[in-house]
């Protein structure tokens, strides 16, 4: 029995809006691409593991109490299953290309976590991103949330310029 697109939602929002959260908190939220979609960068390379492991060591310090994967939550017990497997050295997660695991798994495991959390933004129209650009990001962020682009947009531009510049060198 496959469930439509409709009811794939509204199961993935019924488990949103089961959290309670009792206070604010500061949240710090890393983006990536993903991993195992590129086929010019090896993250399991050496150097790159390397990068990764100076990327974690820099975020433990931020000492965040919980982890989150991408991923829809009606996943999660799969993937807390594999992740308890991992803490028990049962899976290596050393030829995983997937930034679950290098990136979520490994910062959890070094911030002592017992569990992983799960959450997947779907729009109902991501659309392409062959052409993406800042300039029509800025369209689209200043017709639904003006306060936000013009917080971040420069900072956004700034830091996606420096890391093409980066990938490139």
């Amino acid at each position: 029995m496959s469930c439509t697109k409709t009811e794939t939602i509204e199961k993935e929002n019924s488990v949103y809006k089961a959290l309670h959260f009792k206070d604010q908190i500061e949240v710090l939220i890393i983006g990536t691409f993903h991993f195992d979609q590129e086929t010019n960068y090896d993250e399991l390379s050496e150097k790159n593991q390397l990068e990764i492991d100076q990327l974690l060591t820099g975020l433990e310090k931020f000492g965040a109490t919980k982890v989150f994967i991408e991923k829809s939550p009606l996943y999660d017990s799969v993937y807390n299953a594999r992740y308890q497997e991992y803490l028990t050295s049962e899976e290596s997660i050393d030829s995983l290309r997937n930034e679950i695991y290098q990136l979520g798994f490994k910062m959890a495991k070094r911030l002592q976590h017992n569990a992983i959390y799960l959450f997947d933004n779907k729009p109902d129209f991501i659309g392409s991103l062959e052409d993406f650009s800042f300039s029509s990001f800025a369209k689209y962020a200043d017709s639904v949330d003006t306060q936000f682009n013009k917080k971040h947009h420069q900072q956004i531009s700034e830091v996606y310029t420096y890391m093409i510049v980066y990938e490139i060198l």
